[in-house]
């Protein structure tokens, strides 16, 4: 059986989005005359799954910032590890979500791989001109590619009108 403390259940509830929905519980319960730790205590019981057991404890507001953040990191590093993405599909959402703000991190992110990536170059400006200088610019195509591609992307308009005038003159032949 999983234990849960009441550290991990509060940041468990934050990331659920559940975090309102225990905070109007507890005031129900208040208001129906439990005491404060009673009404936490029943709430919390009610929000926590059956294969999970509570463990009881206090921690200070220190402790407890740093591990919500050990939760919602090894949450989002199981979230990213569990899919996988192409190294050009990691950059460009790095690229994507460059200038998002440092905490938290962008939800969703394609792999394990591209959220490393994206810590990495938000760390510092530098490794952020870095990635733009070293990484991004290795998936811009050069300007010989572009040529090619312009040569290659005839949209068969001239294909076109030589069939009709093909097609106009064995007319003009047949009458």
């Amino acid at each position: 059986m999983k234990t849960e403390s009441a550290l991990e259940f509060k940041a468990r509830m934050k990331l659920t989005g559940l975090d309102s929905t225990f905070t109007t519980m507890v005031e129900d319960l208040q208001r129906a005359g439990d005491s404060r730790s009673q009404a936490v205590m029943k709430a919390r019981e009610a929000l926590t799954p059956e294969d999970v057991e509570m463990v009881p404890g206090r921690t200070s507001r220190i402790e407890h910032n740093a591990q919500a953040k050990r939760v919602a990191k090894q949450q989002d590093h199981e979230a990213a590890s569990a899919s996988t993405c192409s190294i050009p599909q990691a950059v460009q959402w790095v690229m994507d979500n460059l200038e998002a703000p440092k905490t938290p991190p962008p939800k969703n992110p394609p792999s394990a791989t591209a959220l490393a990536i994206w810590t990495w170059a938000t760390k510092l400006e530098a490794n952020k001109a870095d990635f733009i200088r070293y990484i991004w610019s290795k998936l811009m195509p050069s300007q010989k590619d572009l040529d090619n591609q312009a040569r290659y992307s005839d949209d068969g308009s001239t294909q076109i009108e030589l069939a009709e005038r093909i097609l106009a003159r064995m007319a003009e032949n047949v009458a």
